[in-house]
């Protein structure tokens, strides 16, 4: 069976659309970002007793302000509720009561539906039925997966007072355990309920799907009256990647010409210049994106997300050779970040050399064990497999991406044509009729 809500956020495809196609209800993946959030997180799933590996982050574009958990290690962010956080540890709040809805096993809305769900069905849900539309660009990594314009995960998860007041508990026994204060949850949720004699039209979706209350929020500001933890500090650097990961989305996000008036060029703050950069590049004006990318790789030669940017740049510009080297010198920094190995074989395919494709394939191979539920891994796989005439595995590839988006009569007739050529006692070939299998089994269900 397909794992439930098991990376859907990794479904995207490469195209040269503008950046208009960031819009409300997209899923995005960027891989500095997702790593600043990890870092945040897995402490938090450690101290609970959860695995980090299991963990299933969704990025939503949206202005609600909301962030909600389910019981299979999933968590989905607003980028609204990240650009409204005044610091980390607000946010590290957020994130702890969301990961003690996990640990406390608290049902969600639609529980029972999404248990017997497969992976597009699931999206489907979450996406108003769009899941097949997969349409976006790798935007210096951060790919998008569009879906309605009425994304809400008010919609989907809704806990009750007493989950609300038990997941508060588990967030501040997790925070003590770590040495970290919960005063950023209580300074959240206190911000909340001043907006509480709104119409709920007006509420933040957080309320909405997380009821609040005076004595949740009381009940916080004891235990911060008493905790020997209430003033510690995060970890050195937490602060500084909550301010860069706020300074990036809201250069991808907003208007181009807010973020060039609000990141001015005579600034000497890197992360100024690093908005300036993705700003050009967004309005397509690759020379002073250049400049500005090389301006801060000349000061920090050993940041990764510098590289990748460049070759974006690159990529986008036409000059292919130019950005495979840099891709190279991203993932030469950050060998651990599957989603720079998935950037860089795309562009050694690009280069239409032949000596690449053997360098790319094993680049898909290695990021796939990360990567396997992004149909973008088995399209790039599909392609090499077919430049190098495996025509069985091509075909498996195309299923694999077809399955997963969604595509289910595709996917059968892939599967079948993969086992025409695969050995029948191979890994591949039972794989194929793993997906036939549950194709099948869906179609029944839907009909």
């Amino acid at each position: 069976m397909v794992r439930i809500l098991s990376l859907a956020l990794s479904l995207f495809a490469f195209s040269l659309q503008g950046m208009a196609d960031f819009k409300e209800g997209s899923l995005i993946r960027d891989a500095e970002i997702e790593g600043i959030l990890k870092s945040y997180i897995s402490p938090i799933f450690e101290t609970a007793g959860l695995n980090p590996k299991d963990l299933n982050l969704f990025l939503v574009i949206t202005k609600e302000v909301n962030a909600s958990a389910s019981s299979n290690h999933t968590i989905f962010i607003n980028t609204g509720i990240i650009l409204k956080m005044k610091n980390a540890s607000q946010l590290i709040g957020v994130l702890a009561h969301e990961t003690s809805h996990i640990s406390g096993g608290h049902v969600v809305r639609f529980q029972k539906v999404m248990d017997n769900a497969s992976l597009e069905h699931i999206i489907a849900m979450v996406l108003g039925g769009a899941a097949a539309a997969a349409s976006g660009k790798p935007e210096a990594g951060m790919a998008v997966f569009l879906g309605g314009s009425h994304f809400a995960l008010a919609n989907l998860f809704r806990y009750s007072q007493g989950q609300e007041g038990a997941a508060d508990q588990g967030a501040i026994r997790i925070l003590e355990k770590l040495g970290w204060s919960s005063k950023g949850l209580e300074e959240f949720l206190s911000v909340l309920m001043e907006k509480e004699i709104f119409a709920e039209s007006r509420q933040d979706g957080y309320m909405r799907t997380h009821p609040l209350s005076r004595d949740r929020v009381e009940s916080i500001k004891n235990h911060i009256a008493q905790s020997q933890y209430s003033k510690s500090s995060l970890p050195p650097g937490f602060d500084e990647k909550f301010t860069l990961m706020q300074t990036k989305l809201r250069a991808f996000i907003e208007p181009v010409g807010r973020v060039l008036l609000n990141n001015k060029e005579s600034s000497i703050d890197p992360l100024v210049h690093y908005a300036r950069a993705i700003a050009q590049y967004r309005r397509a004006d690759h020379d002073l994106a250049l400049k500005e990318i090389e301006g801060l790789i000349a000061q920090s030669s050993e940041n990764p997300f510098y590289w990748e940017l460049k070759g974006q740049i690159l990529f986008d510009s036409g000059n292919i050779k130019e950005a495979e080297r840099a891709y190279a010198r991203a993932v030469d920094l950050a060998p651990q970040e599957p989603l720079l190995r998935l950037l860089w074989a795309q562009t050694l395919i690009e280069s239409n050399d032949p000596q690449n494709f053997e360098k790319a394939q094993t680049e898909l191979l290695r990021s796939k064990t990360d990567e396997k539920t992004n149909p973008l891994t088995w399209q790039l796989l599909a392609v090499v497999y077919g430049k190098s005439n495996q025509l069985g595995l091509l075909a498996l590839s195309l299923a694999e991406k077809h399955f997963l988006t969604g595509q289910l009569k595709e996917a059968i007739q892939q599967a079948k044509r993969s086992q025409q050529t695969l050995k029948k006692d191979s890994i591949e070939y039972v794989r194929a009729q793993e997906i036939l299998d549950q194709a099948q089994e869906i179609e029944k269900k839907s009909k």
